[in-house]
């Protein structure tokens, strides 16, 4: 298997992921916030279907636009304006599988020439569909590692170990 179609295979699980993940955080721990100005699990999980939000308009982008601007946006303003605490993060967990699996078929089914394509992100440059689709499958377990640390850092805190 190649190492595109490795990603492409992880990208299509990544909300599977989140949901087992968030389905193993303990109930009090849901929450927590490791130190100020770090995230609580809760908040990871918002953050994840916010970013799959704009990964989704980002791919079509990519796809149907090359040569487009795709603008950034403030992950922090987003948490504390939007207050990820008061939004569900069952839905959100939902709205990153639908999101993927309308992006999957699409994904798996680009020809070579579409590959090449380029857009003009407005924080990292020149992004490449590659670019994208390791931003989007990377991004996941990144999140998913500072989520297990966060249990660590509360378990810590409850005097658990």
């Amino acid at each position: 298997m190649s190492e595109r179609s490795a990603l492409i295979d992880a990208f299509a699980e990544g909300a599977a992921a989140v949901r087992n993940a968030w389905e193993q955080v303990p109930a009090d721990a849901r929450q927590f916030r490791p130190a100020p100005g770090e995230w609580s699990p809760h908040e990871l999980v918002i953050h994840l279907a916010d970013a799959d939000v704009n990964g989704y308009v980002r791919f079509r982008m990519l796809v149907a636009e090359p040569g487009s601007l795709v603008p950034g946006y403030a992950q922090d303003a987003w948490a504390s304006t939007l207050d990820y605490h008061r939004q569900d993060p069952e839905l959100a967990i939902e709205v990153m599988a639908r999101l993927r699996s309308l992006t999957h078929p699409i994904l798996v089914s680009l020809d070579v020439g579409t590959w090449e394509h380029t857009v003009t992100h407005s924080e990292r440059g020149t992004w490449t569909m590659e670019d994208w689709l390791v931003t989007y499958t990377r991004h996941v377990d990144d999140h998913l590692a500072q989520m297990q640390a966060g249990i660590a850092a509360w378990r810590r805190a409850q005097g658990l170990g």
